[in-house]
């Protein structure tokens, strides 16, 4: 075999890989150049800084690794900080309709909701139309009318004041559940009028020592519930025990306070001459936006069930938006990306170049503008690197023309009446031991490089 046909399987064989070298080299290059760039520019290329989401699940540090890999692998998610405009809120008594959403068989008539009335299997409740941030201290300021009957009259069941991390428009059950029971992730605080000493899938029974504590009648009581787990399950800590309240009277209203520090995560109910405190911090989780509600339910027990708006200081939460990058079996393959802005401004998120995947949909819409309730957008992306693919493919191509090597080896007896002259084009390496006998006259021509050795007796005539 000739040493220019050595030479050139050994330049075809490495060809793949000197291009993907090559294409590494260009890119490393381009990124040198622009670092350098964004130094002597003075600024003048701008380069986003992106922040790892210290909530996500997981390993949040990018590590360094090889510059073939992808940085920030094995970051779960990543949070594009959003701008600090003021979003905070004063409500006044006269202001609930517009800033509340009355739902079921609640009316709001300018200062005050009525969340039931005294009729048996009703449910209402309002909603704040916007999400409350729980990194910032608020206070609520109200009446509560709990109607004119114990449960030992006939009264029943309460107000619950609810706050859970889903959207706006989501309530829990009604009954002993006051509207915490039943989503993932609420709490709240409730005055409850009807002792439940039963367990329902959606709660718990509630303390025991509430059965007879009113002169050996049920009493209606104030408590902080835990319904993290989907589970109603009443408060009656050390730290934070439930407390007996008067019973429902008259239809009277009486004055409320829910207040919350933001720093310290404290949580204070005062309610006719009483108060409650707890550290909430473990109900929030990572957290920091909640919707919140106000609701009341009767039973075959009833009573008129009222809430009056007195005022409302609180800061509005950013709304939120998360790009996910999956492939199309649904696995995470590059780190969420979270923006977060103010209600009303616009947003967009960016399909990625990830390697080793080819983009295939996007589900969602990529642009929008931001409102309370989260919004998600995902980029699907299937296995393989279509366009590298297709680099070498075509680089292969358009460097083998009609241009190949030969090299045979033939150890042949053959008997012929001709005149041949052969010259062969294939790209092929033989030993060949054959016998032919031909009869023939024939002329091929071929454009290849061809080294022949041939051991062959022949006899023409």
């Amino acid at each position: 075999m000739s040493r220019k046909n050595n030479i050139k399987k050994m330049l075809n064989s490495d060809k793949h890989e000197r291009y993907r070298s090559y294409k590494r080299k260009k890119t490393w290059m381009y990124a040198t150049i622009t670092g350098i760039a964004s130094v002597l520019g003075g600024g003048s290329i701008a380069v986003p800084m992106i922040k790892a989401d210290t909530t996500s699940t997981g390993d949040s540090q990018a590590k360094e690794i090889d510059s073939t890999s992808q940085l920030l692998v094995n970051q779960s998610s990543t949070t594009i900080p959003a701008s600090t405009s003021s979003r905070t809120v004063h409500i006044d008594g006269a202001d609930y309709g517009k800033y509340f959403v009355q739902n079921g068989t609640a009316t709001i008539a300018g200062d005050t909701s009525t969340l039931t009335q005294d009729i048996g299997n009703q449910v209402g409740n309002t909603l704040l139309n916007t999400k409350i941030d729980m990194d910032q201290s608020f206070t609520l300021q109200g009446l509560v009318n709990l109607g004119d009957k114990s449960k030992s009259q006939g009264g029943a069941d309460g107000i619950g004041f609810v706050f859970q991390p889903g959207d706006t428009n989501v309530i829990g059950t009604a009954g002993n559940g006051m509207g915490i029971a039943g989503v993932q992730g609420a709490f709240g605080f409730k005055l409850d009028t009807y002792y439940n000493s039963d367990t329902k899938p959606a709660y718990n029974p509630d303390p025991s020592r509430f059965a007879t504590s009113d002169n050996g009648k049920s009493a209606s009581f104030g408590a902080f519930v835990d319904g993290t787990s989907g589970v109603a399950n009443t408060i009656d800590s050390t730290d934070s025990p439930a407390k007996q309240i008067s019973q429902p009277s008259n239809n009277e209203f009486k004055t409320i306070t829910v207040s919350y520090d933001g720093n310290t995560k404290a949580m204070t109910v005062s309610y006719d001459g009483q108060s409650w405190t707890m550290d909430i911090s473990s109900l929030l989780g990572n957290n920091t936006a909640m919707s919140f509600g106000i609701l009341g339910s009767t039973g075959s027990f009833h009573n008129t069930q009222q809430f009056r708006l007195t005022s409302f200081d609180y800061t509005v939460a950013q709304g939120k938006v998360t790009a996910h990058y999956v492939d199309d079996t649904g696995k995470t393959i590059n780190p969420d990306v979270t923006q977060q802005g103010d209600i009303g401004d616009p947003w967009s998120t960016e399909q990625k170049d990830i390697p080793g995947y080819t983009f295939k949909e996007t589900q969602g819409t990529p642009t929008g503008n931001y409102t309370a309730n989260d919004q998600e957008v995902t980029y699907v992306y299937t296995f393989g690197d279509s366009a590298s693919d297709s680099d070498s493919q075509s680089d292969s191509l358009s460097d083998s023309t009609s241009d190949s090597t030969s090299d045979s080896v033939s150890d042949s007896n053959s008997l012929s009446d001709s005149d041949s002259d052969s010259m062969s084009d294939s790209t092929s390496d033989s030993v060949s031991d054959s016998n032919s006998l031909s009869d023939s006259d024939s002329d091929s021509t071929s454009d290849s490089t061809s080294d022949s050795v041939s051991d062959s007796n022949s006899l023409s005539d």
